[in-house]
C-alpha cells in the first residue's frame, strides 16, 4: 500500500473510533443518495450536465465508505480477539501462581521429609557407631540402615 494510505491510517489512529465510524457512515449515505440524485438529475434540463460528476463523486464516496466500513469491522474483530486472549493470559497467570504456590509447598514438604530421614539415618549410625567400627567389615545393621535411607530417599 502507498505511503499516503499509511499516513492517513496513522492520522486516523489518533481520532476517536466513534467519530471515524460516523464519517464512514456519512460517506456511505452520501454515496447512495448521490447516486440516486444522479439518476434523477438527468431528467432536469438545467443541471443534467452535472449528472456524471455527481454520480462519480457519489460512487467514490460509496466505495471509500464501504472499504473503511470493512476495515473498521475487521479491526474491531481483531481488537476483540486480542482483548479476549489478554483475558485468557491473565486467568492463566493467576492459575499459574496458584499452581506454583502448591508446587513450592510440596517441594518444601519433600525437603523437610528428606532432611528428617537424613537426620534419622545419622542418629541410627551414631547409635550403632561402635558395632559399625568394631570390625573392618560392614555389619548387617549398617547395610540395613543404609538401604532403608536409600529407599526412603527415593520415595
Amino acid at each position: 500500500m502507498g505511503s499516503g494510505f499509511k499516513k492517513m491510517m496513522f492520522i486516523l489512529h489518533f481520532m476517536p473510533d466513534n467519530f471515524i465510524i460516523w464519517i464512514v457512515h456519512l460517506a456511505i449515505f452520501i454515496g447512495i443518495t448521490g447516486n440516486f440524485v444522479g439518476l434523477i438529475v438527468k431528467f432536469v434540463p438545467i443541471i443534467n450536465n452535472y449528472q456524471h460528476i455527481i454520480k462519480n463523486i457519489s460512487l467514490v464516496l460509496l466505495i471509500t465508505g464501504v472499504f473503511f466500513e470493512g476495515f473498521f469491522f475487521s479491526d474491531k474483530q481483531w481488537k476483540d480477539k486480542i482483548f479476549e486472549l489478554e483475558q485468557k493470559v491473565i486467568v492463566a497467570e493467576q492459575k499459574s501462581a496458584v499452581v506454583n504456590t502448591i508446587i513450592k509447598t510440596e517441594v518444601v514438604k519433600q525437603v523437610k521429609v528428606i532432611k528428617e530421614q537424613v537426620a534419622e539415618t545419622y542418629e541410627l549410625i551414631k547409635t550403632n557407631e561402635k558395632s559399625i567400627n568394631s570390625e573392618c567389615k560392614i555389619p548387617e545393621v549398617a547395610l540395613k540402615i543404609y538401604n532403608d535411607s536409600i529407599i526412603h530417599h527415593h520415595e
